[in-house]
């Protein structure tokens, strides 16, 4: 048996409305696309007690070009990531 590692998440720009709702998404160092729709977001907090606390804030994207995109906020006012 052989294991193999999930895509890790990387960094990306994201511009955001003044609610932090994400608005662009600059992926893979490329231009920004505009975000249609927010299908989904939701908030992960765990791992509190510990040293090593989880406080994500995810979202669901749909973006201009018809792409669907996982994107989550590290920390409040913190760096964005994304889900390949």
């Amino acid at each position: 048996m052989s294991l193999r590692a999930l895509a890790s998440p990387h960094g990306v720009e994201v511009s955001c409305a003044p609610d932090g709702t994400p608005v662009e998404v600059a992926l893979d160092a490329g231009r920004p696309q505009r975000v249609m729709t927010v299908r989904d977001d939701w908030l992960v907090q765990d791992l509190w007690w510990t040293d090593r606390a989880i406080d994500r804030h995810y979202f669901e994207l749909v973006l201009d070009t018809g792409r669907l995109v996982v994107v989550y906020r590290d920390g409040p006012g913190g760096t964005w990531f994304a889900h390949r």
